[in-house]
């Protein structure tokens, strides 16, 4: 169970992008309504307990209580909300909805993240009557992946966020998100196919390629003579816009 409720995660790419856009905020300060400069550690730290714990808390009563069968929603907008708090998520990530509202917006919709978890016990026969052993262990799982994304990616967004390359980073991100979220909601509706499907399918193949990825840039900005380097990758694309 334990297995399963890890690879539930891991191999859901609207909940891996939900947290992961979440995180995109947790090192920046937020002055005067917008993202600037980076928070101490001891600040950014509570930060990220804060969002952590927030999604935990709101993803697991809502998983036990479905698994319990005391709360029942039909799939489809389950699916859809999903999509919409990947959505908000990435609005945050680009302008601040409010202080704190990485916190708020992990909770919230963490609930709606836990009706979907409890899906996969429905699909092994456990709705209903799930033993409170088994319901732990696949609780367990859930958060041990969440623990292991937040292990393997903040720690260079963390470095990142120090430089003044990653609003680029962070905008990027977060509008990725928001394309993913609306392509995800448009299919869960009905009204088109996900035209992001296979690179979806790709990157959950193959996630040691993003965390490789930021790893090698939060190196590259860690050294001085490597610097230039990944500024002249991140703003090529602004380059291209402006000639």
């Amino acid at each position: 169970m334990i297995g399963y409720g890890f690879h539930h995660v891991l191999e859901g790419a609207d909940h891996l992008l939900f947290l992961i856009t979440l995180l995109l905020v947790a090192p920046v300060a937020l002055t005067a309504g917008r993202w600037r400069g980076r928070k101490p550690v001891a600040s950014t730290a509570r930060s990220l307990f804060g969002v952590v714990t927030a999604f935990t808390v709101g993803h697991s009563l809502t998983l036990i209580a479905s698994a319990l069968g005391w709360i029942s929603l039909p799939s489809a907008p389950v699916e859809v909300l999903i999509a919409v708090s990947v959505a908000v998520a990435a609005i945050h990530a680009m302008r601040p909805l409010a202080k704190h509202g990485e916190n708020v917006i992990a909770g919230a919709f963490g609930l709606v993240h836990g009706l979907a978890f409890a899906g996969i016990l429905s699909s092994l026969g456990l709705d209903g009557t799930p033993s409170l052993l088994a319901l732990l262990a696949f609780n367990v799982g859930v958060e041990l992946a969440q623990l292991a994304t937040v292990a393997l990616l903040f720690p260079s967004l963390y470095v990142l966020s120090g430089t003044r390359w990653y609003r680029t980073i962070r905008l990027g991100g977060a509008s990725f998100a928001l394309v993913a979220a609306t392509a995800w909601a448009l299919d869960r509706l009905g009204v088109l196919g996900n035209p992001l499907a296979a690179a979806e399918e790709y990157l959950i193949s193959h996630p040691w390629y993003v965390v490789a990825c930021l790893a090698a840039a939060a190196v590259l900005s860690a050294v001085p003579e490597l610097k230039p380097v990944l500024g002249r990758v991140v703003h090529a694309p602004d380059r291209a816009r402006s000639q």
